[in-house]
């Protein structure tokens, strides 16, 4: 199948995934594995990403994660630094919302060295990685680092004019400021 073709199947599996038809999602899937080649990494790649996915929608997070690694996997084989980042974002977003907070972190930190690396990487994907990022550091209690890369992402949002990407992130923001304003007062003077 040309690669034209294969990519408007998975383009159009992406939205069937959108609008929640899970059965016409998986038929196309199953079409393009049956039509790509096993070294045609990056659509072997988006497969297991949009399978993934599925997973992840259906809530069942850990299945998500050996398809993650799989997408992963292929694009390293491929070379596409771009989706190898995003790839590793990915499996940094579903190890934060299953508690993998060392592993998560680690992700995290990977494919935003990567996207340094990049010569014109997207924005989204950085202003999405630093989200997850900030998300992960409040969780852990690094209040700190949590409020630097919610200032990183709604930096990227608002040059985006994604609004509610700038909402959340002032609201995190403000959260933070009033928690280390907090933990400031609770510390005796001769801390």
């Amino acid at each position: 199948m040309p690669e034209s073709e294969l990519r408007e199947l998975l383009e159009e599996a992406w939205r069937k995934r959108a609008e929640g038809n899970i059965t016409g999602t998986r038929e196309l899937l199953k079409t393009v594995e049956a039509s790509v080649s096993a070294t045609d990494f990056l659509h072997v790649g988006r497969v297991f990403h949009i399978y993934a996915q599925l997973e992840s929608d259906e809530g069942r997070d850990r299945d998500a994660i050996p398809l993650l690694r799989k997408s992963l996997s292929n694009y390293v084989k491929s070379g596409h630094e771009n989706r190898i980042a995003h790839s590793t974002r990915h499996i940094a977003d579903v190890q934060r919302r299953i508690g993998s907070n060392s592993e998560s972190e680690v992700n995290y930190l990977k494919a935003l060295e990567i996207y340094d690396q990049l010569e014109s990487p997207c924005d989204l994907d950085i202003g999405n990685l630093r989200r997850g990022l900030a998300l992960l550091h409040e969780k852990m209690g690094k209040l700190n680092k949590a409020q630097e890369s919610w200032q990183a992402a709604r930096d990227i949002y608002e040059k985006l004019s994604l609004t509610a990407g700038v909402e959340e992130s002032d609201e995190r923001l403000e959260a933070i400021r009033l928690k280390l304003q907090k933990r400031r007062s609770n510390r005796s003077p001769l801390q």
